[in-house]
């Protein structure tokens, strides 16, 4: 019984580590790059990008909106995973829930999930 207590034991250490890698909640375009912070406002990463006009995250995802309009989606860790491709003139992109609402110069909202499949427009 003593070991299973010991197991356990690293087990519940172990899972709030691994979590907290992943726990970004805010991320701030300074200059056109994307700066990651957790939920506690500690600087944790950056994305490698220049140009960033407004970014939003959901622990696993970021998504960034460009100058021209563009917006592409990373992964928390900085890696490129795909492009919204009809999405020309974004202003604003904020993660609700597991859906992506992007806001265009028209006005418009298109909604996304989160691997950028278009859902609809409100």
């Amino acid at each position: 019984m003593k070991k299973w207590i010991a197991a356990v034991g690293v087990f519940f250490l172990l899972v709030p580590l691994a979590s907290m890698a992943q726990m970004l909640s805010i991320a701030k375009v300074e200059n056109g790059r994307v700066k990651l912070y957790d939920n506690n406002g500690i600087y944790k990463s950056s994305l490698s990008v220049t140009d960033a006009v407004n970014a939003s995250t959901n622990d696993d995802l970021v998504a960034v909106v460009f100058k021209d309009g563009r917006v592409r989606l990373y992964s928390a860790i900085g890696n490129f995973k795909t492009n919204l491709a009809d999405v020309t003139d974004a202003v604003n992109v904020v993660f609700s829930g597991d859906n992506i609402a992007v806001t265009l110069k028209n006005g418009k909202i298109r909604i996304y999930d989160t691997k950028g499949v278009y859902k609809k427009q409100i």
